[in-house]
């Protein structure tokens, strides 16, 4: 009988651990979610509001000014978050440390691109690029 309480207590005891490796695991998916998805950016004591009126008032003097886009558009964090140029094959810059999601969507032949060449800096690649 004691040995039953002592089996059953291992199984507990080792179904805890992994319940607690589990969440830790998700911690840490979801604070590199959060990394990626911020481009740096902080999320804490930050004014929605203040930050929405910007980005309209940004939108509209863009719209008014039309100036063409750059072939690469990196955040200052590295991110390449999109390509708006037109080539076959595409050499990322060595400034870029990470290619985030749809990066390559912006691009008005992305049907076209059949190469893709990293630079030396490339260590991330959203599964969607």
């Amino acid at each position: 009988m004691e040995n039953n309480v002592k089996a059953k207590r291992r199984v507990i005891a080792i179904l805890s651990t992994v319940i607690a490796l589990c969440v830790i695991i998700g911690i840490v998916l979801l604070i590199l979610h959060i990394r990626n998805n911020t481009d740096g950016r902080s999320l804490v004591g930050t004014d929605t509001t203040e930050n929405y009126l910007n980005q309209q008032q940004s939108s509209e003097t863009e719209a008014e000014t039309e100036a063409p886009k750059p072939e690469f558009e990196i955040s200052e964090a590295g991110v390449l978050t999109a390509y708006n140029g037109d080539n076959e094959t595409v050499v990322i810059p060595d400034n870029v440390i990470s290619i985030g999601a749809d990066a390559f969507g912006a691009s008005p032949r992305v049907d076209a691109i059949t190469t893709v060449r990293l630079g030396k800096s490339v260590e991330d690649i959203d599964v969607q690029a």
